[in-house]
């Protein structure tokens, strides 16, 4: 009966096992990178709580008009005749001051704030479209390791093929012993090869799965087992102008805001107007009264204040920021020709890349061809083992260079679509 018991106890051990790992096992798609950056990457919920951040702080024109109100309440104590005399008296004021104007200030801030809320926002979309990127590179190069192990896989299986007819020929006394070994070689190298592109796999995943805010304990599966080779002539033409840049976006909405400083400091020159309010209860050592109501005093009116001198300081601020917005006027104009040279040169990698691959897909088919045509060859007699093994040589290294300019491709267009936005 225990027995049994335990027997059951293990099979539902098992199968909790089995729903767990299944539970755990995530398969992902190319497509499914965006929301998961969107949803889940750190960096770029952060950059949504600074956006939020900024967002709070608009509307500083509005509240500036709101009345502000304070109070201050305590005790004191003093003497007029005498320590035996001394008396304690409560003190307190209640005051209220509401903005009517103040030379225009308050509506450059809140212009500033509007700024940097839209530079909030580009920023949010540059940590996205950046911490993209690195996932989809990450994403190639695990497909790239897939594609290379089973391409390598495949080179394996024909040097297996040619390593066979060999050993045939070696018990017939046609070959010689370091014909066979060329070949054992050979498939040590292409193991050796198969069990480094695992490891490296491995630790991509894992950066991968860091990145899109995966659990360490998921099984992460690729639906994708090889390198895509995209035809977008469309895209690889198109113009693209420097100011879709989010890096030029930026530096121009800091332009703006430079400006809004300038003027927010030239508003200081204008007189500030307030309504105010005020009242106060002294001691009877300020107001010689017994009654607490006749040591009250209430004030009110209108106020305009004038700034006569400051001793240049509002000047001396002025003129730095002048030349600060100057500075980055023109950094910006350079930024500009290097950001456009940048998305050119970008274009002109991937059309070259485009290129390549296309003589790539030849020159592989017509290597195919070849190691066909050179495994006839030795079956007949006309071709030796040296022969086969340099033809599946050079077939392995076709494989990889053709893999290689694929993900180079991918990689790079990932890097262009980082640096402007709309486009996916």
């Amino acid at each position: 009966m225990k027995k049994g018991i335990l027997s059951v106890g293990l099979l539902f051990f098992l199968i909790g096992g089995v729903v767990q790992s299944e539970e755990n096992t995530f398969s992902l798609g190319y497509d499914q990178l965006d929301q998961l950056i969107r949803e889940k990457n750190g960096s770029v919920q952060s950059s949504i709580q600074l956006l939020d951040a900024s967002r709070v702080r608009t509307d500083s024109f509005k509240r500036s008009f709101l009345p502000q109100i304070s109070a201050s309440l305590g005790s004191e104590v003093f003497y007029n005749g005498g320590m035996n005399q001394a008396r304690l008296q409560p003190v307190g004021s209640l005051d209220l001051l509401m903005n009517l104007s103040r030379g225009g200030q308050d509506e450059q801030e809140e212009a500033i704030r509007q700024a940097q809320v839209g530079l909030a926002l580009v920023q949010s979309h540059k940590v996205y479209a950046t911490e993209l990127m690195h996932a989809q590179q990450l994403y190639w190069d695990i497909v790239f390791s897939d594609e290379m192990i089973s391409r390598t896989q495949d080179s394996l299986k024909q040097n297996a093929k040619s390593y066979d007819a060999t050993k045939r020929r070696f018990q017939r006394g046609l070959l010689t012993q370091s014909d066979l070994m060329a070949f054992e070689i050979y498939k040590s190298r292409l193991e050796e090869a198969v069990e480094s592109l695992n490891h490296e796999k491995k630790i991509l995943v894992m950066k991968l799965q860091a990145l899109l805010g995966l659990p360490e304990t998921t099984v992460l599966f690729l639906t994708q087992q090889s390198l895509l080779h995209e035809h977008r002539e469309d895209f690889l033409k198109e113009v693209l102008a420097s100011d879709q840049a989010y890096e030029i976006q930026e530096l121009i909405i800091n332009e703006q805001i430079l400006g809004f400083q300038i003027a927010k400091m030239t508003g200081k020159n204008k007189p500030s107007i307030d309504l105010f309010s005020t009242y106060t209860l002294y001691t009877e050592a300020e107001r010689s009264f017994a009654n607490v109501t006749d040591r009250a005093e209430v004030a009110g009116g209108i106020r305009a204040q004038f700034l006569l001198f400051d001793g240049n300081q509002n000047q001396s601020e002025l003129k730095s920021l002048t030349i600060k917005r100057a500075a980055l006027s023109e950094f910006l104009t350079y930024k500009k020709h290097l950001v456009f040279t940048e998305l050119k040169a970008f274009q002109e990698e991937l059309i070259h890349l485009h290129d390549l691959l296309h003589h790539s897909e030849s020159r592989l088919s017509k290597t195919k061809t070849f190691l066909h045509y050179v495994f006839e060859d030795y079956d007949r007699g006309v071709k030796n083992s040296t022969d086969v093994l340099t033809a599946l040589q050079v077939y392995q290294e076709m494989q990889e260079n053709y893999v290689r300019q694929k993900r180079a491709y991918q990689k790079i267009k990932s890097e262009l679509l980082a640096l402007i936005p709309s486009r996916k």
